[in-house]
């Protein structure tokens, strides 16, 4: 009976490969150029539910994934996930965090807009607008000597929200 053991473990370790490849074929990748020098490269993959926590709020709407709230859906489950972000300023890679970010059609034209500033010496601001149509959302990093930090990320609600009650005449 070993050779029954040993046909089994091949099959699992073959079953284990295809599901490996399938789920790393269901990704995209998609680069953004935006100056001589400056480019954007997004991996966005498939939101696979059972490889998520995901946390309702009631109502069939969901409030967090992963413990995190969720960016890109108007509290429905997500179709996509943006898995990585990298910005190349220079010839300088540096990983953009992500967390939260779904939904990104990165390659829509018009509804998803981009851009990196050069704020001072080697410090940058990137920024996105990520949207599939609905459930917009903005997100900015600093990126300090090849070194990224999320700073901001909400939908336009929220940030008028918050502008809204600091800067309100009282």
């Amino acid at each position: 009976k070993p050779e029954c053991i040993k046909m089994r473990l091949i099959c699992i370790i073959v079953v284990i490969l295809l599901s490996g490849l399938a789920h790393a074929s269901e990704q995209t990748s998609t680069s953004v150029k935006l100056g001589k020098d400056i480019s954007i490269l997004f991996t966005v993959g498939k939101f696979i539910k059972t490889e998520n926590k995901i946390i309702d709020c009631g109502g069939g709407y969901i409030c967090l994934v992963n413990d995190k709230p969720l960016w890109g859906t108007d509290g429905k489950l997500p179709k996509s996930v943006l898995k990585e972000m990298l910005v190349n300023i220079k010839g300088r890679k540096v990983e953009l965090d992500t967390t939260g970010m779904f939904n990104p059609m990165v390659s829509g034209i018009g509804k998803t807009k981009y851009q990196v500033v050069n704020y001072y010496d080697d410090v940058w601001k990137v920024r996105g607008k990520f949207s599939d149509g609905a459930a917009t959302y903005y997100a900015e990093w600093f990126v300090v000597n090849g070194r990224a930090t999320r700073i901001m990320i909400g939908d336009s609600e929220l940030l008028h929200d918050a502008f809204d009650s600091i800067f309100k005449k009282r």
